[in-house]
């Protein structure tokens, strides 16, 4: 009987990353578990839904090289209950059986051969770009808030990341509104273009907010996303995705600069007075206040009204979806919202984020203006 000693939160990180895909798809039954695999003083975890694979890599101490398959679930309630301790983990290759030892206890949990469990496809290097972790992670988070959730096939399903001459971006969005970013392609890193699964990308997204980089490879049809104890594949998106260069170049001529958290504490009140699925949010600037007000007249004899004080050019009246502008507003970075507008009643609403290395832009679109 071998043996794997190892300490608990070390073992609880590892599966919380390695098991992620575990018990997602009834394709397979042997996909409803993880694959423990140790090698020297390392041990490998991993997981796949058949359409993505990941494996999570730490520390511990063991009697030999072993491989076993065990219950993600099982697995993992049982020792997120253990106490921060160093824990010894016994496994019997000819009972099929793992045995978890605590201080106060032991658990016997059966395990199947590692050899029934799906293999990570070989990658096939092509290309290859490496950014922040925090960064890269940030993009991908606010990308998948915005992704459309509609049927497959459509172009804006997906999480599109690209690399041209010029920038290294993301984007992600839906008819009316979109997330998109960008940065300075410094490296002159080759074309790259490629459509994740929102899926995927939010997998991605965890797995990268801690790293402090990260590497990302394509192959034919997959991405893989490496970090220094992790890695993962995704299939993707077979699309086409809409060239999202030209958004940078359809920004309005009215500019105006407002405080982040007054303006979002604003919309919430209107919005928690929203009246069945209206949310019809007027905006006008005078150029040193943002006016807002929500109208429901006729049958509630409801009015709310804000006004913030800004910087910038003065527009009529336009009409926004309340529930886009505060969803631009939570994934907004930056302490002062800069937003764009062209003063007409179809003018989309262009909002822009800039740090020392990058660019965010949110756009969403006007509802037409009420007779």
């Amino acid at each position: 009987m071998e043996n794997i000693k190892i300490n608990r939160n070390a073992l609880v990180h590892a599966m919380y990353d390695g098991g992620v895909f575990a018990g997602k798809t009834k394709i397979m039954p042997v996909l409803d578990n993880v694959c423990i695999t140790t090698k020297g003083n390392r041990i490998r975890i991993e997981s796949s839904d058949s359409e993505n694979y990941i494996r999570c890599y730490g520390f511990c101490e063991t009697t030999a090289d072993m491989s076993f398959c065990v219950n993600a679930n099982e697995f993992a309630s049982y020792i997120g209950l253990l106490n921060d301790e160093d824990i010894t983990m016994n496994y019997d290759s000819d009972k099929k059986q793992l045995i978890i030892k605590h201080a106060n206890g032991e658990i016997k949990l059966p395990t199947t051969n590692a050899n029934e469990f799906p293999v990570m496809k070989p990658m096939k290097e092509t290309t290859k770009i490496e950014l922040s972790g925090e960064m890269f992670a940030g993009w991908l988070k606010k990308a998948g808030n915005f992704a459309m959730k509609g049927d497959k096939g459509i172009v804006l399903e997906g999480i599109y990341i690209y690399a041209n001459s010029d920038y290294i971006g993301v984007c992600g969005g839906e008819h009316s509104m979109i997330f998109t970013a960008r940065m300075q392609n410094k490296d002159n890193i080759p074309d790259f273009s490629v459509v994740l699964p929102k899926k995927s990308a939010s997998i991605m997204a965890r797995m990268c907010a801690t790293a402090e980089k990260v590497t990302l490879m394509q192959d034919e049809n997959a991405l893989y996303i490496r970090t220094d104890n992790t890695i993962v594949y995704s299939l993707l998106l077979n699309l086409k995705y809409p060239n999202v260069a030209l958004l940078f170049n359809q920004m309005g001529h009215c500019h105006v600069t407002i405080e982040k958290s007054t303006l979002l504490q604003a919309v919430k009140r209107i919005e928690s007075q929203t009246v069945k699925d209206d949310l019809s949010l007027h905006l006008h600037c005078t150029g040193s206040s943002l006016e807002l007000y929500y109208d429901v007249i006729a049958e509630y004899n409801k009015h709310l009204s804000e006004s913030i004080p800004c910087e910038g050019d003065a527009f009529d009246d336009v009409i926004v979806n309340l529930e886009y502008l505060r969803n631009v507003l939570t994934n907004y970075s930056s302490d002062k919202v800069l937003f764009h507008h062209d003063n007409s009643e179809r003018s989309p609403f262009f909002f822009e984020d800039k740090s020392e290395d990058s660019l965010e832009l949110f756009l969403f679109s006007v509802m037409v203006n009420k007779p």
